[in-house]
């Protein structure tokens, strides 16, 4: 496929986003999102050893609606940054394709 894609002009970074990429790109998106919801949901591994960090550096989105919530009372406003993340992390996620 990609000397025909040459023959007919394709230059090399046509070949690749028209015959390379398409097969590999389905794997590549889900494991783009997962990778994405895996660095969200690392709370445990950056609360437990450091508590937040010095200073707040390694604060992470659910380390700091952990401290809103249970710091600071504020339930609301936890749960609206909760669900934030989850319409962040639903918008980015690659669809779903039909196999076969």
């Amino acid at each position: 496929m990609h000397e025909a894609a040459a023959l007919d002009g394709a230059g090399t970074w046509r070949c690749f986003r028209t015959v390379a990429w398409p097969v590999p790109q389905s794997v590549a998106l889900a494991l783009t999102a997962l990778n994405f919801i895996w660095n969200v949901d690392s709370f445990a591994l950056v609360f437990v050893p450091t508590d937040g960090g010095p200073g707040g550096r390694t604060r992470l989105p659910m380390v700091f609606a952990y401290e809103e919530t249970f710091h600071c009372g504020q339930f609301g406003y936890a749960t609206a940054m909760g669900l934030a993340v989850v319409a962040v992390i639903s918008a980015l996620r690659p669809p779903i394709w039909r196999v076969g």
